[in-house]
């Protein structure tokens, strides 16, 4: 027997403001904590709002939320009507990589790449002050996998296109927050006088990460609608 959840597309709708507006909660709060009143004794707040380290809880909220994106793919398969348009192993493959990149960010495994970049004198794949080492990596892993995946994107495309807009426009939002602002910082890492626009970035930066995957999930809950229905017209 299939899993299914029962849900409108409204409805997942309205989670996902909810969701973006938790997101603005922390973006404020890191502001308030960490750039406007630093000196302030802020107690535990001060560890749990912090957007750039773990075990704060804008962490381990983009931990949940990918999984989450991961989970419902996967829930798809098991409720998927539509096989002959979108392939179960198009939708595995997709589900397994949201739960890796989960696991990847409540251990920041990428971030640990440019440790080891740099404990092996690899500079060449790392950009300004030998930062962001694990970008060249992921941005070669994941050429491959469109590569690869690129009739099962085509698919997505010419059978579900809204549910594929939306999910581009939240992989191009999570990109620019993880990749854009990142590589932007770069070059004031190790400048004390632009402390306050690393703050600033990092601010930007998981911002427009946790958003982009608050879209991706809302396009994967609307395929996942989608592909439990059957189909009565293409």
């Amino acid at each position: 027997m299939a899993l299914s959840v029962q849900y409108t597309d409204s409805q997942a709708k309205r989670a996902i403001y909810w969701l973006v507006a938790v997101e603005g909660v922390f973006a404020v709060a890191y502001v308030v904590i960490h750039i406007w009143l630093p000196d302030l004794t802020w107690g535990p707040f001060r560890p749990i709002f912090n957007l750039d380290k773990e075990n704060s809880l804008p962490t381990w909220f983009s931990v949940v939320q990918l999984f989450t994106v991961g989970a419902v793919l996967l829930l798809g398969v098991a409720n998927n009507r539509q096989e002959d348009y979108l392939s179960n192993f198009a939708l595995t493959i997709a589900g397994l990589l949201f739960i890796a990149l989960s696991a990847d960010e409540g251990s920041q495994l990428h971030e640990n790449l440019t440790y080891v970049a740099r404990d092996l004198g690899l500079s060449q794949i790392s950009f300004v002050g030998e930062y962001g080492a694990w970008i060249i990596v992921y941005a070669v892993l994941g050429i491959v996998g469109v590569f690869l995946g690129a009739k099962h994107l085509g698919s997505l495309w010419r059978n579900f296109k809204p549910v594929a807009v939306l999910g581009l426009a939240g992989s191009v939002t999570y990109v620019m927050g993880a990749v854009g602002f990142e590589i932007a910082s770069f070059p004031f890492r190790d400048s004390e006088d632009t402390l306050t626009f690393n703050l600033i970035a990092v601010v930007f930066e998981e911002f427009f990460e946790m958003v982009g995957v608050s879209i991706i999930l809302y396009a994967t809950l609307v395929l996942a609608n989608r592909l439990s229905a059957a189909r009565d017209s293409p």
